[in-house]
Formats: structure tokens, C-alpha cells, sequence
């Protein structure tokens, strides 16, 4: 899955540069540096975030030693998902609060 996934991405990079009209991802955007580096920051994040949703139920519920039922696997999950709701909530309120603050650092 992992090649399969790598090929996608290398077509969808292909057809969103030569082929596509009104591209969903133009690649002029990513002359930007820090454009690019955000994008980058975030397919990896998304990368990291899905690989545990997916991948840590499964090693509850199949791997651990005695194994946990479909309930305390979603418990467990909890310990890596309340800590990054409650950080989005409180970039979110910041972003509101403060909305010049990155001009105000740089």
C-alpha cells in the first residue's frame, strides 16, 4: 500500500503540473517557501495522525497481551485524541484573539 501510495502521489503531482486547467494544488504556490514548508508540515502531520487512528485500534485490540475488546481500544485512543482537540481549540481561540500575532513575531 505504501508503493501504491507513493505512485498517486507522484501522478497526482504529474497531472496537477502538465494535464489539469484549473488545478486543485497550482505548484506556482510552492515557489513560496513557507508555503511549501506548510504544506509539507501538514501532508506530514496528516500522514502521522491517520497511520495512528488507523494503526493503534488494530494493536489493542490484536497485539497487546491480553488483547482489549473494541470499547477499551476506543478509551485508549482517547489518551492521543483529547490532547489535539483541546491544542486545535486553543490555536483556533488564538487565531480569533490574535489574528496579526505571526506579522507581530516576524
Amino acid at each position: 500500500m505504501l508503493v501504491v501510495g507513493i505512485v498517486f502521489l507522484i501522478a497526482f503531482i504529474i497531472v496537477e503540473w502538465k494535464y489539469a486547467l484549473l488545478p486543485m494544488l497550482p505548484l506556482r504556490l510552492l515557489h513560496n517557501r513557507s508555503l511549501a514548508l506548510l504544506t509539507i508540515v501538514s501532508f506530514l502531520s496528516g500522514i502521522y495522525y491517520y497511520t495512528n487512528a488507523y494503526f493503534l485500534p488494530i494493536y489493542f485490540q490484536v497485539v497487546m497481551d491480553p488483547p482489549v475488546g473494541a470499547l477499551l481500544s476506543a478509551g485508549l485512543l482517547q489518551a492521543l485524541l483529547l490532547p489535539q482537540i483541546a491544542t486545535a481549540m486553543f490555536a483556533g481561540f488564538a487565531v480569533q484573539k490574535y489574528p496579526t500575532l505571526p506579522l507581530l513575531l516576524s
